[in-house]
């Protein structure tokens, strides 16, 4: 049955084939019948035109870093360039504060000594410098004895004359001549101008006549003429007692280059007397000195 058959009531059928009347009025819907079966799917349709871009969402968060990739191999080292000029010296800068001193260290163990250099060329001789003071002249003069008993004849003025460096008496006590002194005729020739100064002692032999015994040094300057410089005189007494009587002289003169000096005795007992060697009583005899003390 069609639909139309179930909406027209049956006296229509009569006018199904006539002119269609004027549509009625549109009657209140009827109730939904019941869905019936889906029906099989069609053929799908052709795709439609794409729609227009729709506006960008929001950006979604950010993923977690994923894992390191492998190290990648090392590329070739790549040309040396060329160097560059070297720029200026800058300005010395200003010396920094000296810092504390600090601790010196323990002292190193010494090292080996090197070989020995070659010799140098020898220099130049410097300038000669001034010339210092003349220092004293000390040592020199003289020290002797007699060699033997010397015979004095009365009333005669006698130069002791016969000399020796050797002591007779000792060897503790030494003689000396540095060449001033004539040994054999007793004369002392000065060799250097300034003080002198001479020690005589003069031993005589035992008389028991009273007498009169002279012992003197003469100096024969070079300037000043001669005389006698210093001397001694004895008197003996008459007794028989007057045994080994002696004369002794310390005198000091200030002689010139050249200047000579001797000693000279004289006695006048009425007969000869010896200047003795040595005595036997005091073991001393007659000796003549000169040292130089000085300018």
């Amino acid at each position: 049955m069609s639909i139309s058959n179930l909406l027209v009531p049956n006296n229509y059928h009569l006018f199904e084939n006539s002119m269609t009347g004027p549509t009625g009025s549109t009657g209140p819907p009827g109730s939904s019948g019941k869905t019936g079966l889906t029906g099989p799917s069609g053929a799908t349709g052709a795709t439609g035109a794409t729609g227009a871009t729709g506006i960008s969402g929001p950006t979604g968060l950010t993923g977690s870093t994923g894992p390191i990739g492998a190290t990648g191999l090392t590329g070739l080292t790549g040309l040396t360039g060329l160097t560059g000029l070297t720029g200026l010296t800058g300005l010395t800068g200003p010396t920094g504060v000296t810092g504390v001193t600090g601790p010196t260290g323990a002292t190193g163990l010494t090292g080996i000594s090197g070989p020995t250099g070659h010799t140098g060329v020898t220099g130049v001789t410097g300038v000669t410098g001034a010339s210092g003071p003349t220092g004293s002249l000390g040592g020199q003069g003289f020290s002797v004895w007699l060699t033997g008993n010397k015979s004095v004849l009365t009333g005669t003025n006698t130069i002791a004359a016969g000399w020796t460096t050797t002591n007779p008496t000792t060897t503790t006590v030494l003689g000396f001549n540095t060449g001033a002194f004539n040994t054999t005729t007793g004369i002392f020739i000065c060799p250097t101008a300034g003080k002198w100064e001479f020690l005589v002692r003069v031993v005589w032999g035992a008389s028991t006549s009273q007498t009169v015994r002279i012992a003197r040094l003469l100096w024969t300057g070079v300037s000043t003429g001669s005389g006698e410089a210093d001397g001694d005189m004895y008197i003996a007494p008459n007794d028989a007692s007057n045994t080994y009587p002696s004369n002794r002289i310390t005198s000091r003169l200030l002689l010139a280059i050249g200047d000579t000096v001797q000693l000279q005795v004289f006695q006048f007992s009425g007969g000869a007397l010896n200047i003795l060697q040595i005595d036997s009583g005091t073991m001393t005899g007659t000796s003549f000195s000169g040292i130089f003390i000085g300018t």
